[in-house]
């Protein structure tokens, strides 16, 4: 692989002639060919998932209110690092790299009895929202809503209404959504008797 950043006559040339294709970082290379061996499931679905990406990004950047956000967001990722990235490239990588839960604690207010999920996320693209589901062990009562944001929007909060269901063996799935819709789950279960904690489950 060849790659000359000064010649001017590639310095503002990219495509395909022939065999011979020059991309805009000014490598020069053949053609590459096309693999014989069939992709399997996962490869599928990771290009399905891409594909769907572009699409998204293409909404994004026609749209001026939804790309408003991703060019505050270049601002902030240009003053750490050079990135010669735009708005089209950022809303794909939000799309495939969907919000990170770090993990939940359980916050017992024993003056009213009040059970809270205190949820620590992270995602640099922004987070849509947060829901919290409890599942009673045998599943036949649950409760789901959506947490509040509580700090810089990586940490939310969600206070329970049934505390009946803050039993030893009771499953609590968060799931956090990007803009895009992509999302997270991460179950843990409450432990210990009387239940003083969330463990994650594997």
């Amino acid at each position: 692989m060849a790659k000359c950043n000064e010649n001017v006559l590639l310095r503002s040339i990219s495509g395909r002639l022939g065999n011979v294709v020059v991309q805009r970082n000014g490598v020069v290379r053949t053609k590459p060919k096309p693999a014989k061996r069939k992709p399997s499931q996962k490869q599928e679905e990771h290009h399905h998932r891409f594909v769907l990406a572009r699409e998204y990004a293409r909404e994004v950047v026609a749209d001026p209110g939804r790309s408003e956000p991703y060019k505050a967001i270049l601002v902030r990722l240009k003053r750490k690092r050079k990135l010669n990235i735009g708005v089209y490239q950022l809303a794909i990588r939000d799309y495939m790299n969907p919000p990170v839960v770090f993990g939940a604690l359980l916050d017992h207010d024993g003056g009213d009895s009040r059970y809270t999920v205190v949820v620590e996320t992270n995602d640099i693209y922004g987070i849509a929202r947060v829901e919290v589901t409890f599942s009673a062990p045998g599943g036949q009562r649950r409760e789901t809503g959506e947490a509040e944001v509580m700090l810089y929007g990586l940490t939310y909060r969600y206070v329970i209404r049934d505390i009946s269901l803050v039993l030893p063996g009771t499953k609590c799935s968060i799931r956090a959504f990007g803009i895009p819709g992509s999302a997270m789950e991460k179950d843990f279960v409450c432990s210990g008797q009387p239940v003083v904690d969330l463990k994650l489950l594997p």
